[in-house]
């Protein structure tokens, strides 16, 4: 009846792909400048960053826009965060622009959580609907802009590092 458009990816030639993405994130500059959740990211940074990752992951990406028949040229934003120790993203979303996705690059599924998604609707009985994508480290996830959600705190002194995109047709 009603769904919402979702998909995962597990990326191929994973450890050769980490490591050029550790690669850009070992050169950049992170800045905190979200007072409740003090989590570190280059969102906002122009810089070169968006086109090295897109090149890194240009395959994985036009598996998506394939599926999601986006044809033509499109555009893309990218940025990191790190989440150190207690760190999380407050809920939130990326507004009408298309799809986002996160890519989780450092992530031990035995100690990080994966993103959580608010349905834009409620159940039954009036309660929000939520879902938790089952992902491992090297999973691309890809969503609606609209679509509201959030990381959990970081219960671990081992670093879980993200890059998310903003995908849409030019």
């Amino acid at each position: 009846m009603l769904s919402i458009p979702f998909y995962h990816y597990k990326l191929n030639n994973w450890k050769e792909k980490k490591q050029q993405l550790l690669d850009i994130v070992s050169n950049l500059s992170f800045k905190s400048n979200d007072k409740i959740s003090n989590l570190y990211t280059t969102y906002g940074d122009v810089n070169q960053t968006s086109a090295k990752a897109f090149k890194i992951l240009e395959d994985d990406i036009r598996k998506f826009t394939a599926e999601v028949k986006y044809s033509g040229e499109i555009g893309a934003d990218v940025w990191f965060q790190k989440y150190y120790e207690n760190q999380f993203h407050s809920p939130h979303n990326h507004g009408a622009i298309g799809y986002s996705s996160v890519l989780y690059i450092n992530f031990d599924k035995k100690i990080h959580k994966g993103t959580r998604f608010l349905a834009p609707f409620n159940n039954p009985e009036g309660n929000e609907i939520e879902f938790a994508p089952d992902v491992d480290e090297g999973s691309f996830i890809f969503f609606p802009s609209y679509l509201n959600h959030y990381a959990l705190p970081n219960k671990s002194d081992t670093i879980r590092i993200i890059m998310s995109m903003n995908i849409r047709k030019k």
